[in-house]
């Protein structure tokens, strides 16, 4: 299966170890930094999201002319030595639907990812979306606006 419409790209799933390698020379030739997200902050369970991240929430309705942003909740930097920095305070513009025409890699273990669509708090439908690790060739990274939250006491169980 061809996973880009580049010569010379990968074809089939990756191990995540092959896609942290990819990631990270593709991130050297081109002299750019490499993230890792791993988890995405969902603004429609009700109780996450802080008074200052209200108008993110509403953000993710959308009308159709810009994409919304995407607070990740856990993030990574990829050093060039392969060691993993995390980081906070960052956000994803630019991400919609026709962004999954850059995908260079996946992994092969698959992740499901729970969430509300169409709606905040207790509104909307709720939706999965089951993916594997993906590898994009361009996402804009920014820093957050405002305070960032305090990190939690404790891992979350399923870590």
């Amino acid at each position: 299966m061809i996973l880009s419409g580049r010569p010379g790209a990968p074809r089939g799933a990756l191990s995540r170890a092959a896609l942290l390698a990819q990631m990270s020379k593709a991130g050297r030739e081109d002299g750019l930094r490499s993230y890792i997200v791993r988890l995405l902050d969902d603004p429609s369970v009700p109780g996450i999201v802080s008074a200052d991240d209200s108008t993110s929430m509403f953000s993710l309705g959308g009308n159709g002319r810009s994409a919304p942003s995407v607070k990740p909740l856990v993030v990574y930097r990829l050093n060039a030595d392969g060691k993993e920095e995390l980081v906070r305070g960052l956000t994803l513009e630019g991400l919609v639907p026709r962004s999954l025409k850059d995908i260079v890699a996946m992994g092969k273990d698959a992740v499901v990812y729970n969430y509300q669509d169409g709606g905040s708090g207790f509104v909307g439908i709720p939706s999965s979306v089951v993916t594997p690790p993906l590898l994009l060739t361009d996402v804009d990274v920014r820093r957050s606006i405002g305070k960032n939250r305090r990190p939690p006491l404790y891992p979350r169980p399923s870590f």
